[in-house]
This record gives structure tokens, sequence and C-alpha cells, in this order.
């Protein structure tokens, strides 16, 4: 890629797609590398992918014990979102020559529960998208329903496959009911929200269901 559409500091990476336009939407892709695969985006539109997190520490809210072997999660979100949004986003539009006039974040799994969390805890986002999202997360959807967004959205989208309520895991197999009843709580707080039950399991083309959340945030038909 171009080094002039790459910013880097510390361990967060930042690649710009689109941003043909200086004034336009700007969509923070939370937890990927690349995103080669997105392709005609909007004249006004630009999707930056965001990577280089710790996703088990960097992207949950607060600790849990571990769905697989290894480390549980650390609940460090806050301290995330925070250098996030106060240092690095501002570093990456300066570097772009990026100057939005509105904002929106979304990711896949994990980082579409950091996504929804952002949202809820930042006035800078007018968008949101939880693909496929870790919502299952303990104690998750009483954080939502006493923590309203500190504004209201334009548009919020949520997707899952219909395969990943048949998880092994408990945990993780109650995330077709999490992720309803928050598109449901979303209603409350945006102009537009929608829930889609999408074909197969949580592996089954990532890519192609986060590029549609883009479309929907983007009004693309």
């Amino acid at each position: 890629m171009d080094s002039s559409r790459e910013w880097m500091q510390d361990d967060c990476r930042m690649r710009l797609y689109g941003g043909n336009k200086a004034d336009g939407t700007v969509l923070w892709l939370i937890g990927e590398e690349e995103a080669s695969w997105l392709t005609a985006l909007p004249e006004d539109a630009a999707v930056i992918a965001v990577s280089g997190m710790d996703w088990d520490r960097d992207l949950s809210p607060w600790p849990a014990p571990a769905v697989f072997r290894g480390h549980p999660f650390a609940g460090g979100a806050e301290a995330y979102l925070h250098r996030l949004t106060e240092e690095w986003m501002p570093g990456a539009l300066s570097a772009f020559s990026l100057s939005p006039v509105r904002e929106g974040i979304l990711g896949y799994s994990l980082a579409g529960l950091f996504s929804l969390y952002a949202f809820c805890k930042c006035t800078r986002f007018r968008l949101a998208a939880s693909v496929s999202g870790s919502l299952w997360y303990d104690g998750f959807l009483n954080w939502l329903n006493a923590h309203p967004p500190v504004r209201r959205a334009e548009r919020l989208y949520f997707s899952v496959g219909e395969r990943e309520r048949k998880a092994r895991n408990p945990r993780m197999a109650q995330v077709e009911d999490c992720t309803r009843q928050a598109a449901e709580w979303a209603k409350a707080y945006a102009d537009q929200t929608i829930f889609e039950l999408r074909p197969g399991g949580h592996f089954d083309q990532p890519d192609r269901w986060v590029l549609r959340a883009v479309q929907y945030l983007l009004d693309q038909k």
C-alpha cells in the first residue's frame, strides 16, 4: 500500500481506503489489518482500518473469563478507547488530510462489541455496526440498558450468522439472542436501525458481511 495511505503510532496502525473528499464520512473499521476488498466506496466516504491492538485486552470492556484456553479478557477497552479517540484518530485524520463531517465505527466479533461500546461512550460517532459482535459478553446487555449512548445515532447495524447460536461454548451460543436484544434496544437511540440474520456461522465470509455493514452505514443501495 502507498505509504501516504498508512499511518502508525506506537502499536496502532491505520490504513486508508477511499478518502477522495476531505470533508465526507469516515468509518473506523476496528481490528482489520487491511481491507482491500473494500471497493466502489462513494466519493465522499473513507474507511480507515485500525489494527495493532491486543484483542482480549483492548477490546473487552471489563474483565471476564476466557471462552477458550488462554488468557482471560482483561477489560482494557476504556483505556484503549481513550487513546484511540484522543490521540490516534486525530493523528490519522491529520496525516490523511481529512476533516469528516460525520464518523462511524464498526467491527467484527469482539471488535463489534467494542464498536457498540465506543458508540455509547463517545460523542464523535453517529454511525455504528456490530457484525457477529460478541454481544454475549458477560454483563454487556445489562450495561447497555444502564448506559444510554451519549448521542443519538443516524444508523445502527447488527448482524449475526444463523448457525452461530449452535456454538459449543454456552456463552457464545447466546449471541443471536443477545444481538436481537441489542438491536431492539437500539431502536430508541437511532434514526434507523437494522438486524440481519444471515447465512452461515461465525467464520463464514466475514469480509462480505462487514462490507454489507459498510454499505448500510453509508446508505449505499
